[in-house]
């Protein structure tokens, strides 16, 4: 059977568990050149420019047979059919006969076209898209921020978990334009409120409450009043106020410095973090029966390095915001491989930034890899570091099955990450994990 009969849709295929639910389900989610398209992985597939091909590849540099992909038991796996501009994985290009195993979040360039591997999403899912007004992901990220944005409408404490960078703030705007509570949004950064002003920045004070005080302040709360606040790096409050802030949380009143008479308030609280509300409960630093009032939903928002197929379509909107008025930029495979492989540690801000630096600092009309920042190539604990290079040897070592379950489970069923710790490529991994009958699915958390 050639390369190319062996592509053929098979009737009944699928069958059931086709929306994805069954372990080893993925998605080929290709991002450039032109629109995202999905391509699931239900049988033996090649890629390439020649017609008879499922999978037709865009870019003009691909082969007639560009790349094959075939499941080996519970591992998919990818090779490259001796095309003449190659096929990467994770930024390595494959040698012929290397099979390489992939798993959500591999990055895949078969010549100029370039794609993310991603669990299969349910069917009908619109993919990338505006979740809500200024808010911009796919799957993962709806999933994380979908139950908040059903709530908007309710008084409902909220809590956005996630790491700098990573857009609470917009998710918070996002949550009060949905909910159309007729007050203003405003936000606190905690972490800017000296310790000696918390109180009166919360609360508001009255004139002469304290040294310095000249005139009547609202605070914070009651600026928001029939509106939303968000109190972000909330974890950093001083223990002083948080019993103050309980009672404007709890049954909406909030006594200003320097007043006798309580002031009552209609306040939607959102609260931000970057480390985690419970450890800092654990550790004394955070009231109990406060986190508990400020937990009511909780939201934990993914890195960007854990929707790596969410990149490619930010930068090409920040790109175009940044160029209103200039001519578009278009961008070379190879710089969109690296953008893919960063790990942008600083998240959605990070990369906008980077979009914006390749606006003012472009000579041309194509952005170059050579013309990315030097941080974004070489990415630290990136992609390209985290999943080993191809290899077809078997294991150095004798490992034990209790091994391999202790590390996959340090790594919550993550292939690159329990690789690296054994010191294995992913293809040996993924074998130690068959011939232990392991099921990954168990030790995701």
């Amino acid at each position: 059977m050639s390369h190319l009969d062996s592509t053929a849709p098979r009737a009944g295929r699928e069958g059931p568990g086709s929306d994805g639910s069954r372990h080893g389900e993925l998605v080929v989610r290709f991002v450039h050149p032109g629109a995202p398209r999905d391509v699931p992985l239900t049988a033996p597939t090649v890629v390439g420019r020649d017609e008879r091909c499922v999978v037709r590849l865009a870019g003009a540099g691909a082969s007639r047979q560009h790349a094959r992909f075939e499941r080996r038991g519970p591992v998919w796996m990818v090779e490259d059919l001796q095309s003449r501009n190659g096929t990467f994985v994770d930024g390595h290009r494959l040698s012929a006969g290397d099979r390489v195993a992939v798993e959500p979040g591999t990055v895949l360039r078969f010549s100029d076209d370039c794609a993310v591997v991603v669990r299969r999403p349910p069917a009908g899912s619109p993919g990338f898209r505006e979740l809500a007004p200024g808010l911009w992901g796919s799957e993962l990220l709806g999933a994380a921020v979908g139950p908040a944005l059903r709530a908007a409408g309710d008084r409902l404490s909220l809590l956005i978990c996630g790491a700098t960078g990573s857009g609470k703030e917009r998710v918070a705007r996002a949550v009060h334009e949905a909910s159309r509570r007729a007050g203003e949004f405003v936000a606190l950064n905690c972490a800017a409120v000296p310790e000696s002003l918390a109180e009166s920045e919360l609360f508001g004070a009255r004139r002469g409450a304290f040294s310095g005080s000249v005139r009547d302040t609202d605070g914070v709360v009651r600026s928001a009043h029939r509106g939303t606040l968000l109190l972000d790096e909330v974890l950093d409050l001083p223990p002083s106020v948080q019993a103050k802030l309980l009672r404007a949380v709890d049954v909406g009143e909030v006594l200003p410095v320097g007043e006798t008479r309580v002031a009552e308030v209609d306040v939607r609280f959102i609260a931000a973090v970057q480390g985690s509300l419970d450890e800092a409960v654990a550790r004394g630093h955070f009231r109990e029966d406060l986190a508990a009032r400020l937990d009511g939903l909780r939201v934990v928002l993914p890195a960007l390095r854990e929707r790596r197929e969410d990149v490619f379509p930010l930068f090409r909107r920040a790109l175009d915001a940044f160029s209103a008025g200039r001519p578009p930029l278009g961008l070379e495979p190879e710089a969109v491989e690296a953008l893919l492989l960063h790990d942008w540690p600083q998240n959605v801000r990070e990369l906008e930034q980077c979009a914006r630096r390749a606006v003012v600092t472009a000579d041309g009309p194509m952005i170059s890899r050579a013309q990315l920042p030097e941080k974004v190539l070489a990415p630290r604990g990136g992609a390209a570091h985290a999943r080993a290079a191809p290899s077809r040897s078997g294991p150095p070592r004798a490992v034990s099955r209790e091994e391999v379950v202790a590390i996959l489970t340090r790594a919550n069923g993550v292939v690159s990450e329990a690789a690296r710790a054994l010191g294995f490529t992913r293809q040996k991994t993924y074998r130690l994990i068959e011939e232990h009958g392991i099921d990954r699915a168990e030790l995701r958390p």
